[in-house]
């Protein structure tokens, strides 16, 4: 009997890391200039539905019955949220994605997310380098980061902008520092640190090199001290940072005067989050369950469109997804540092809240094709390895 119900939990595994494959795979084609990768984005999106369906129907019989009235409750809001705002594939691959992650071990999908995005951002720098993917390199004339001749060449390696290439990066290095369990060799911290100059050097994106400096700190920082005596107060803090982060950007946004020399200063810090976002709010309000919202930014062909591409995560999900699609995903990291927090994971916490803080530069947050945390809604969070941290 337990090895037939080992089959099946194998056999589930195997579907699960199929729709994840597929699915991944299919977002992040969007961030990508590889032309060819558009030929096969409808392969990738028939499997994506197909798995995605199949881990869904497989998973039912692992919750109860009153979590079934849930369940359909978050697919049906997914598939209405997704239609309203254009983004019916994404919305539906998440919800099935996280609801069939039920029992799956979060450690075994955080280090397959990991092996497919290392392997994705490789496959595109030597793309890129080899000529066969384009770049959108951006000559910053700013006063940002000068390096020569006050003239400063941005790369995006074959990504569709040089943020993505780098909030890609960033999360890439949060995935394998779960891995580690948050505790990294000094040799590691080293390679972290030359990877976050490299990021400040060729891309000019300050969040993302900062936020790997700080995995280093947090690192050390469980080194030396005891990262299970911290007090209540803090868990209190990472339990609902994603919340509290995205009160802060919307309240910021909304407060946001380009007549105050104060509010011009943070809005530039914030790389014109602010004003871009308050615009956006503006003009299209924020929805209860999504609306459509054409974006332009300057990685892709805009036909002259005046640039308005919202890198907030909060308010990007917010104009576009809605008030309950973003409430939703936000929850879902309330109880995955929740879980945490019962289990004594700090490092799976410290996680949560520096993506939700990178989320307020980048768009990639909500977004499990970059970011599975998520992931970890349903999945198993439990390990026979203790942590230290």
């Amino acid at each position: 009997m337990d090895e037939l119900q080992n089959q099946i939990e194998n056999s589930n595994s195997r579907l699960y890391c199929l729709a994840l494959f597929f699915s991944t795979l299919y977002i992040i084609r969007s961030a990508t200039l590889w032309e060819p990768f558009a030929d096969f984005a409808e392969i990738f999106r028939y499997f994506a539905w197909l798995f995605c369906s199949l881990i869904l129907l497989f998973s039912i019989s692992k919750y109860n019955s009153n979590q079934h009235v849930l369940i359909i409750c978050v697919v049906l809001l997914s598939l209405f949220v997704g239609e309203n705002c254009n983004r019916l594939d994404f919305m539906y691959f998440s919800s099935a994605l996280i609801i069939g992650a039920k029992d799956i071990k979060f450690e075994s999908i955080i280090k397959f997310c990991f092996v497919l995005g290392l392997s994705f951002c490789v496959f595109n720098i030597i793309g890129n380098q080899m000529g066969v993917i384009k770049d959108a390199n951006f000559i910053d004339l700013s006063d940002r980061l000068e390096i020569l001749d006050d003239v400063f060449l941005r790369e995006s390696f074959g990504y569709d902008w040089c943020t993505d290439f780098a909030s890609h990066v960033f999360l890439i290095i949060l995935s394998y520092w779960i891995i580690r369990k948050g505790i990294l060799k000094y040799y590691e911290m080293f390679l972290l640190l030359g990877i976050s100059i490299f990021i400040l050097y060729m891309t000019g994106t300050r969040m993302a090199a900062g936020c790997i400096v700080a995995v280093i700190l947090f690192s050390l920082y469980c080194k030396f001290r005891n990262p299970q005596k911290i007090s209540k107060l803090v868990w209190l803090l990472f339990v609902f940072s994603v919340p509290i982060f995205a009160i802060l950007s919307l309240y910021l946004t909304v407060k946001y005067d380009e007549t105050e020399m104060n509010w011009m200063a943070v809005d530039l810090f914030m790389s014109g989050r602010l004003h871009i976002g308050q615009e956006a709010i503006m003009e299209k309000g924020i929805p209860w369950f999504g609306q459509e919202f054409v974006m332009y930014g300057m990685g892709n062909s805009n036909g002259g469109a005046e640039y308005n591409y919202i890198d907030n995560s909060y308010i990007q999900y917010l104009v576009i997804c809605g008030i309950m699609a973003t409430i939703a995903f936000s929850l879902c990291y309330v109880a995955i540092s929740y879980k945490a927090y019962k289990q004594k994971k700090i490092y799976l916490s410290l996680a949560v809240f520096l993506s939700g803080l990178f989320g307020v530069i980048t768009q990639f947050h909500y977004n499990f094709a970059f970011c599975p945390l998520l992931l970890a809604t349903c999945s198993s969070i439990d390990s026979n390895i203790e942590s230290d941290c």
